[in-house]
């Protein structure tokens, strides 16, 4: 909770900056659009970094294949694992 209210109140007042700044910028090309034009690819970049796992985050690195019952099939082969199998036999049936 601590966390959010901080991210809030942040925002409150970087809204009154980001307005303010942004109302007073005068371009031949209007007020706003060279905002997006600058902003636009921090934005593609965060939404491809908000939807892309980290590579390197938890256990999944130091994690055991014997963990997985799967772990070292070919890709072309979906019943080449018995576990899988199994699974899919289970979905089907209901």
């Amino acid at each position: 909770a601590m966390i959010v209210s901080c991210c809030k109140s942040v925002d409150f007042l970087l809204g009154f900056l980001v307005g303010t700044t942004s109302d007073n910028v005068s371009t031949r090309w209007g007020r706003r659009k060279p905002w997006v034009v600058v902003c636009f690819p921090f934005a593609i970049v965060s939404m491809f970094l908000l939807v892309t796992p980290f590579p390197f985050s938890g256990d999944a690195v130091f994690s055991d294949s014997d963990d997985f019952p799967c772990g070292e099939i070919e890709p072309d082969s979906a019943t080449a694992c018995p576990a899988l199998e199994q699974c899919l036999v289970e979905m089907i049936a209901n």
